[in-house]
């Protein structure tokens, strides 16, 4: 019987020597593709193979004076208000006056309705494509998602600061005035001022005081 399995083994040894035991390389030789062994599957859209380094940023300077390609309609501002309470609410705020719910124990953001009005298109999208400070880069949105937002937040703020409103505001301004002008409602006259009238202006006699003598001819 030993003789037996011994002659059996030898045979299986020879045989697979020659190649015929196919079954012995199959976890060797599978259907998978290896490295560099053909060019690889396409990615799904949408996803980022692992490994791939994300999209280049873009720097302030370069993206000033861009202008958005998604057109400014209802449908994009609705799409950037779903993307705005999904990815800034929680820190900027529902009404973007930066007092979202991680702010009472996190840094306080900007007002996106005090200064940023003054910012132009291009440099808001180099902002939520960079980050800056505390904030991160945003990039993970696709560009279309970020002009929605840029939509979204113009409509928050009330008007678009195109680069002529920004330089009309920068050019009423008094010297030293920020060039964005200031931030709403920080030096606007208030109801019930005298006016408008600038300190040390005449003004007329009291009630009830006498009248000034008038000049000798």
């Amino acid at each position: 019987m030993r003789a037996s399995a011994a002659a059996a083994a030898v045979a299986w040894s020879v045989s697979c020597a020659g190649g015929g035991c196919l079954w012995f390389v199959n976890m060797g030789d599978q259907p998978s593709v290896r490295p560099l062994e053909e060019r690889p599957l396409a990615t799904i859209d949408g996803t980022v193979p692992a490994g791939a380094a994300l999209p280049p940023a873009i720097t302030f300077e370069a993206a000033q004076n861009l202008t958005s390609p998604v057109p400014p309609d209802d449908a994009s501002r609705e799409r950037g208000r779903a993307l705005f309470d999904t990815y800034c609410l929680v820190c900027h705020g529902p009404e973007g006056a930066g007092d979202g719910p991680v702010t009472a124990k996190f840094v306080r953001p900007p007002n996106l309705r005090g200064a940023s009005r003054g910012f132009t298109d291009g440099y808001l999208y180099a902002l939520i494509t960079n980050g800056r400070g505390n904030m991160p880069s945003y990039n993970r949105l696709a560009p279309a998602e970020r002009w929605d937002v840029i939509h979204y937040l113009r409509a928050l703020q009330g008007a678009a600061p195109a680069a002529a409103a920004a330089g009309a505001a920068g050019a009423a301004a008094p010297t030293g005035a920020p060039a964005g002008g200031t931030p709403s409602g920080a030096g606007a006259a208030r109801p019930g001022a005298a006016g408008g009238a600038a300190p040390g202006a005449a003004r007329g006699p009291a009630p009830g005081a006498p009248a000034p003598a008038e000049a000798a001819p």
